[in-house]
Parts: C-alpha cells; structure tokens; sequence
C-alpha cells in the first residue's frame, strides 16, 4: 500500500517544477487580465446604457409634461367635438386624444416607448383595436411587473424591471389636459414611459461570449509559448544543476556552456570558478596531509629514538632529553600552526576589529623576538614615523603574521634585520627585511604556499598563515630580494578612512 502511495505522489498531475509554475503564473495573469477587461466592459458599458436610457426617459418626460397639444389642434377638430359629443362625452374623448398625442409626439422624438394605465395598473392607450404595431402582450406584462413590485404609477425617478422576454428603463408621470390657459390633471390616468434594453444586453452577452472565446484562444497560445519558455530556462538550469552534482560527487573538471541569457552565463561562469576553487583546495588539502604526515613523522622518530638510547644507555641521559625537549617544542609548535590553519579554513577565527597605533603592534613582536635574534647576534632596527599609525584589527592575530615574518628572518639574517612603518594618503606600508643571502629565485613564487619550505626552511607554515592574516585584515603581502642581498616583505594596508 505504501509503495503505492509513493508511485502516485511521484505521478502527481502538478508537479512544483518550474514549467508549471510559469505556465500556472501565465495562465493566473492572463485570466486576472481578462477579469479585469471584461468588469471593466461590463460596468462601463452598463452605465453608459443606463445614462442614455436615463437621458432619453428625462427627454420624453419633458416631452409629455411641456407640449403643447391644445395649440396643435384645427378649429375644425373642435366644431367636430362638439357637434358629436355631450359636453361631458367630449371632454373625456378631448382627454384620450392629447394624451395619445403626447404619447404619440414623445415617442417620435425620443427613443422612449409609452402608455397609457389607470391607478389600478390597467393599460388604457394603446389598445388591441387601435394600435395593430404596437405588441400589446408585453405591454401588460409591463403593467404586471409595476403592479408586482409596488412601483406607484406618477411617482417619478427611473426604475429597472425585467419581464419574461425583455428588461427596461421605465418611469411614470400624470396625465394632463390643457384647456385654454388651464392645465387640468386627470387623478386616475398615468403615462408610462420606457426605453428597451434587451438589445444592449444582447449585445453585451454577445460581446462577453467572444471575450471569452478570445480568453480560450489566447489560453491555448499561453500554454504554447510558456511551454516554450520554460523549456528555455529550464534545460540551462538542469545543466547547470548536473554539473553542481558532480561537483558534489567530487568532479571539479571545468564545463563549457554556451546559453544565450546572460544570467546563465554568469551563473555557469560563477561555478566553473567554484569549481576551480574547490579543485585547488582539494589538492592543498591532499598535499597537506601528506606534508603533514612526514612533518610529524620527522621529529616523532627523533623523539623515539632519543627516548630508546635512555632507556638501554646509549648515549648520555641529559644530552638525549635535550634533544627530546627540543623536538618536543618543535612538534608542540608545528601542531599548533596546523590548528591555527584548520580553523581559518572552517572560518573558526573571528576576528576582534579595533583601532590600535601599529607602530606599537610592530614594537611588541620585536620585543617578543629580541631574545631569540640576541642569542643569533642579530640586531633589529625600528624605523617608524615620529605620528601615530592606527590601523583597524585583530591585534592578536596581526602580531602572529608579523612574529611570523620577523622569525623566518632571524633565521637568515647575518647581523641585521630591519623594520620600517610607514604611511601615504591611501595606505600604509610595512617593510621587514634582512641582510641574509636571500631567497633563491625558484622560490619566490611559492614561498607563501602551505607546507613550502625553501633552503633551511622549518615547517613550510609560518608564512602561509602570515598572507592569510594579512588578506583577511584587507592587505597584501609580497616577498622579493634586497638589490644589497637579503630577503625583503612588504605588507600593504588600508588606511582607516
């Protein structure tokens, strides 16, 4: 059951790849620019219908409530009322007719429709048998829908209302008569006026439709192209992840790649520079271990030896611990230099930033080394500014590049040694040199290399550690021969801005 459920997470529809998730964001913004569109449409267009429905509505209301029918008549029209009709016959018939006129006239000059109603929603103009074009059905199914939803006829404002088939714009005013200078209003008799919107909402159905098929059409395209793209980004970073996994695996052989999008290139340039970086210090490490192996076998066998001679007389006891105290310190201080180095390389060190004058850091590792250079009849001579130098680091540490650099020339000097601090507007430069005979050219480019040792060399370590203390601190350190003979370093530092 368990491998089952393993197999189907493995064959999941949506993977969390970097195709679905372009094609997933493209289709996510393609579908929030078509909701935007198409509300946007919608609402735009809706208050546009709204406003010319409106518009007309207000146009045929003024219509109704301002023309004047009374002035339009004939003086035959009203011989012919009165030869006709009673007074009261042909006041109601005088009535029915302008109010037919206005509807008449109102309609002609605006897009507006309208009718005439009772108080009791019955519909009294137009009717079956005089008006044939008029669809006579709907216009009670108007009157139904007032009467459904409590709209009090002549009360005024525009109101929305749907029938079966259709939905308008309607409003309604009183029916009035105008006699002479007289304006009578009927209690009973409303006109109603409307506007069709059914063919705009069509239209906008119609419009929304395409919208859509647009969206589907355009859906497909997106699929295409971001399956394209994705297809792009995702085959230089599967070459790139290959290399980094054999990187991992322990092969640092350098790659060529060939990507036309210049972040690839640099990313690639990046781990090919990665890669040679780990190459490197894969072989330091190799040749450290196997420098350090004969380092302590040199002076373990000595030990050894010495310790055998005491124990079956051999040789004299306090010559032999003499010289197993001397290889003791030998090994205690090469042991320590290794772990010096191996917490630099596991960035274990952490440096104690602060400002201190370096004329008194130099002054102190020579004082710490005096005795030792006093012993070899070697003289050190400071030769510093009359000011302050002050320079921002781990004081213990830069005391342990310069002791460093003082000791290996102590070890070469004839009869002299020299220190020199000085500073410009940009940097300052520290000069130890000596009088010995110098390093010999073939030497020169490897001297601060771990493990390197020159011409009566010690441990190949002393050096190495000085360069990467001095490159932490921000500086550089370079090593040549004096023109006079001896060997010269000069340390190169920032000055605190």
């Amino acid at each position: 059951m368990d491998k089952i459920k393993e197999k189907l997470s493995k064959k999941r529809l949506f993977d969390n790849n970097i195709r679905n998730r372009i094609l997933f964001n493209f289709l996510l913004l393609l579908a929030i620019a078509f909701l935007v569109i198409s509300v946007s449409f919608n609402i735009l267009i809706s208050r546009y219908i709204e406003n010319t429905a409106e518009n007309q509505l207000e146009k045929a209301t003024l219509i109704v409530k301002n023309i004047d029918v009374e002035g339009m008549k004939g003086p035959e029209d009203k011989i012919t009322e009165s030869e006709i009709f009673s007074e009261d016959e042909a006041s109601i018939f005088r009535f029915l007719k302008d109010t037919n006129n206005r509807i008449r006239i109102a309609q002609e000059n605006s897009d507006a429709e309208a009718m005439a109603i009772d108080e009791n929603y019955n519909m009294l103009l137009p009717n079956r048998n005089n008006d044939f074009l008029k669809n006579i059905d709907e216009l009670e199914n108007i009157c139904e829908v007032m009467k459904s939803e409590n709209i009090t006829p002549g009360e005024g404002g525009i109101r929305r209302i749907k029938t079966q088939n259709s939905e308008y714009y309607i409003t309604s005013v009183k029916a009035t008569i105008e006699s002479g200078k007289e304006e009578s209003v009927s209690e009973n008799t409303y006109i109603v006026l409307f506007v069709n919107i059914t063919n705009n909402l069509v239209l906008i159905n119609g419009i929304n439709a395409m919208l859509a098929t647009i969206m589907f059409v355009v859906g497909i395209f997106a699929v295409i192209v971001s399956g394209m793209i994705s297809e792009k980004i995702a085959k230089p970073i599967n070459e790139l992840s290959g290399f980094a996994e054999d990187i991992g695996k322990g092969d640092f052989k350098r790659r060529k790649f060939s990507f036309s999008d210049r972040e690839f290139e640099e990313m690639a340039e990046v781990m090919n520079k990665s890669a040679e970086y780990l190459d490197n210090r894969n072989k330091e490490q190799t040749v450290f271990f196997q420098n350090i192996s004969h380092e302590l076998r040199t002076p373990l066998m000595s030990i050894n030896g010495y310790a055998e001679a005491i124990k079956y007389k051999i040789m004299n006891s306090e010559d032999a611990a003499d010289v197993i105290l001397k290889e003791s310190e030998n090994l205690k201080s090469m042991i320590e230099d290794i772990i010096y180095i191996s917490k630099m390389d596991s960035d274990m060190k952490k440096y104690d930033m602060k400002v201190h004058d370096l004329r008194e850091i130099i002054s102190s590792c020579v004082s710490g080394r005096n005795i030792i250079a006093q012993n070899k009849g070697v003289k050190i001579e400071c030769l510093f500014d009359d000011s302050e130098i002050p320079i921002k680091c781990d004081v213990r540490e830069f005391s342990k590049a310069i002791e460093n650099i003082i000791g290996n020339c102590i070890r070469y000097a004839n009869n002299k040694i020299t220190v020199e601090c000085r500073e410009d507007r940009k940097n300052i430069t520290v000069v130890i040199s000596d009088d010995g005979k110098g390093i010999k050219y073939e030497d020169l480019p490897h001297i601060f290399e771990r493990f390197y040792k020159g011409e009566d060399g010690k441990h190949g370590i002393g050096l190495s550690i000085s360069k990467e203390v001095i490159n932490r601190h921000g500086g550089r350190i370079y090593a040549e021969n004096n023109e006079k003979g001896g060997a010269k370093f000069t340390i190169v530092l920032r000055k605190i801005k």
